[in-house]
């Protein structure tokens, strides 16, 4: 064989090679980011859960609060005396 043609075989051989080894990382590259994005997705239900029972605690506090005043007298609608007195001027 020349030298040339044994070069374009060892070429060949690498690149195959190279294609391997690059196809094996995209397969673990792919693997690794569905973990990742798994992981994500537990931790942000869980924020959500935690953040959700918070609120819920704090809206029950809220409503025990409001359930313990005593009721404000309702207010009687404004009268337009005020707005009366500025015609007569």
């Amino acid at each position: 064989m020349s030298p040339e043609r044994v070069d374009e075989v060892v070429m060949v051989d690498w690149e195959a090679t190279d294609r391997e080894a690059i196809q094996v990382l995209e397969v673990g590259r792919a693997a690794t980011e569905a973990a990742v994005s798994s992981a994500e997705m537990e931790a942000t239900e869980a924020k959500v859960e935690t953040e959700g029972s918070v609120l819920q605690a704090e809206m029950v506090e809220m409503a025990a609060t409001v359930a313990s005043r005593p009721e404000l007298p309702s207010q009687q609608p404004r009268s337009r005396v005020s707005s009366a007195r500025n015609r007569r001027s």
